[in-house]
């Protein structure tokens, strides 16, 4: 009862459901009873013309069907921020929410990184539904500080991440590893999106080359929830690092398009993070993106 809650006061208060609160939540009971009887995959709409599958178990995709965007202001920045022909880089893709965003409703170049296999699947599925294949190169795999082997954890859905000893997971699944300056030799992405679940530490000291330069991306887009500790990771660390390769963090405001300097809120606590270089250039493309219609229901 108390996740049934949690999950009914988060789709009450989401910023985009805010004139359809009453058709947001008959849509989650639809879905809560659909799925207690049939266990189907359903294509739901997303971006524009873009589509999600959505199935019993995945949070990513029934999450788009209750309020489209999950993640807004994050995925909304991501909209009015790339342009057609940006690389994007999706690390820790899953099913390819952000990914299908990028390629499927901006028309950006991906490459998109995901180390579970069953969840890369899906991401293919994403993308094969889509007719993105010209657009993304996707790639089964985890980044890390060097290219070997690891083990992930794999039955805990949009949450799985690097195992440690404290994991007692049911299927482990061990997968190649490979760096950020590996998968993005000779490229310039214009911005990254980093998701592995506390692995984040690793995953910025796998692309110091790309971070040192001055032609680097823009933009890194990079959760940093307190999850490192599980590696040792001081997730302080990372955000004085990635001040030290000259970015700097904001808040986006997706009803005006405001882009303000990122305040801590409290002691010791970080967040979804948004380091940008060059923020006046990252607030003229936002000024001068389009329009963009989520699930078909509202204006961003």
């Amino acid at each position: 009862m108390r996740h049934l809650y949690r999950v009914m006061r988060f789709i009450y208060s989401h910023p985009l459901n805010r004139q359809q609160r009453l058709s947001s939540l008959m849509r989650f009971l639809r879905w809560q009873c659909a799925t207690r009887i049939m266990d189907l995959e359903v294509i739901v709409p997303f971006i524009n013309n873009t589509r999600l599958i959505a199935e019993k178990g995945i949070t990513c995709g029934s999450g788009t069907y209750y309020v489209g965007l999950v993640e807004p202001d994050e995925m909304i920045f991501t909209l009015h921020y790339l342009r057609p022909k940006d690389l994007f880089v999706d690390v820790g893709a899953n099913i390819g929410v952000f990914t299908v965003l990028a390629a499927g409703a901006v028309g950006a170049r991906c490459i998109s990184i995901e180390p579970i296999p069953k969840t890369y699947q899906r991401l293919l599925d994403n993308v094969n539904i889509n007719c993105l294949n010209d657009h993304v190169q996707a790639i089964n795999a985890g980044l890390g500080d060097k290219i070997g082997r690891l083990h992930f954890t794999s039955d805990r859905d949009s949450i799985n991440h690097v195992a440690t000893e404290l994991d007692a997971t049911r299927q482990p699944v061990e997968v190649n590893v490979t760096t950020l300056d590996h998968v993005t030799q000779n490229q310039l992405p214009e911005m990254i999106k980093i998701d592995v679940e506390g692995f984040e530490s690793a995953v910025i000291s796998g692309g110091r080359q790309l971070l040192r330069g001055e032609q680097g991306p823009n933009v890194i887009l990079m959760e940093l929830r307190g999850h490192g500790s599980r590696y040792g990771f001081d997730e302080e660390t990372v955000h004085k690092d990635m001040l030290g390769y000259a970015y700097r963090p904001y808040v986006y405001d997706f009803h005006r398009r405001e882009l303000h300097p990122w305040q801590r809120k409290t002691e010791n606590t970080l967040g979804d993070m948004l380091y940008i270089r060059d923020v006046e250039k990252a607030q003229y493309r936002i000024d001068e993106a389009p329009t963009f219609t989520v699930a078909k229901r509202v204006s961003v």
